[in-house]
């Protein structure tokens, strides 16, 4: 089963990003995680008229390499980026972030782990939703399937299955996560300590293998 990808269009309401569009010299970082958050930030940046420019003060922070490399398309340098393209290695490995001020421009959809795990660490931080993922009509049916499989496949929430394709550029992730789950089955259903992480290690290595970029 082949399931279609989400699509990403603008929030309802500008306002939140451009009030924090206004404040960047306030801010001491940026921490993106994903592609899509990349140019919606700097996409509606470059609409008010405000020049990437105005975000090399801080220091930036990207999920993985391909939101890395979109952060490059606009000159701009991910100092961090953790071992582990979840976010759950960026609270692991970032260091002290007490009294900081954090930019994180997300999906709608994106998970509060990030955001609640830094303000535990002692930071402020902005969570600004840039922009809606609109799911395709094979998406819903991946949703509804995973709701009624009786625990039948690993879960993975959409902006993990989001996350999944910096490590396998050019592939379907949705046709990969079925690929995996069918393998997981087979194998007896082993317990799987964190199950996003053992399904980027299947993209990984499926990509190394059959690289399509």
């Amino acid at each position: 089963m082949r399931f279609a990808e989400a699509s990403p269009v603008p929030p309802d309401d500008y306002a939140p990003l451009d009030a924090a569009i206004a404040r960047l010299p306030a801010y001491s970082w940026l921490i993106v995680t994903s592609v899509n958050g990349v140019h919606a930030l700097l996409g509606r940046m470059e609409a008010l008229g405000v020049k990437p420019a105005a975000l090399t003060h801080l220091h930036i922070g990207a999920i993985g390499p391909a939101t890395a490399r979109a952060l490059e398309d606009y000159g701009l340098h991910a100092e961090f980026m953790p071992g582990e393209y979840v976010a759950e290695a960026i609270l692991a490995e970032i260091g002290a972030v007490a009294g900081q001020h954090i930019l994180l421009p997300r999906a709608d959809i994106a998970r509060a782990a990030l955001a609640i795990g830094l303000r535990e660490r002692g930071a402020e931080v902005d969570e600004i939703a840039v922009y809606h993922t609109v799911p395709g009509d094979g998406v819903a049916a991946l949703a509804e399937h995973l709701l009624h499989s009786d625990r039948e496949k690993p879960y993975l929430d959409a902006e993990q299955l989001n996350e999944a394709k910096a490590f396998a550029p050019g592939y379907d992730v949705y046709a990969l996560y079925e690929e995996w789950a069918s393998w997981w089955r087979d194998m007896e259903k082993p317990s799987l300590r964190n199950p996003a992480l053992a399904f980027f290690g299947f993209c990984r290595k499926k990509s190394e293998s059959r690289p399509l970029r």
